[in-house]
């Protein structure tokens, strides 16, 4: 999807250098400054190559979106069909014809009855810290009081609209 006109020069180097990972090496950026363009007009190549890229990604996020709902909706017709088989099938029954065969095989699961009765040992914790929360309580303390645990940070972010 193109949404807007990108110099020639920087798109032909975009598209020869860029990985499938997306890593500008530091090759394309020496090529990008050696391009004799006006600073500005470098820039504003790169941001329509950019806004292009996104534009790109969200159509591949859409078509995704998509295809994963269809996805789920085979699998679940799939799944139901398998359950009408197993309903028909008695159980130690084997069905053999040219383009498949159907047959039993004994499996084990784990049910856990009561969770809370689990001994510690076979338990896994994880913990989570509420950045919200943490935030909240950074906010809060005195201009000279410090935690040892978190601190806020103030950044730079560029914004592209």
């Amino acid at each position: 999807m193109k949404l807007y006109e990108v110099n020639e020069k920087i798109e032909q180097l975009l598209s020869n250098s860029l990985d499938d990972t997306g890593e500008l090496s530091e090759a394309l950026e020496q090529e990008l400054d050696l391009l004799e363009l006006e600073r500005e007009e470098r820039i504003e190549a790169c941001v329509h190559a950019y806004k292009n890229l996104c534009a790109d990604g969200d159509a591949i996020a859409k078509e995704l979106e998509r295809l994963s709902a269809r996805y789920k909706s085979a699998m679940s017709r799939a799944d139901r069909l398998k359950e009408y088989i197993c309903r028909n099938l008695h159980s130690g029954e084997v069905l053999e014809k040219p383009t498949f065969s159907l047959s039993w095989r004994k499996s084990e699961a784990l049910e856990i009855l009561d969770i809370a009765r689990v001994p510690k040992r076979f338990c896994k914790i994880t913990r989570t810290p509420q950045k919200k929360l943490v935030k909240e309580y950074l906010q809060g303390l005195k201009s000279q009081q410090k935690s040892p645990f978190a601190r806020i940070v103030q950044r730079q972010n560029l914004q592209i609209k």
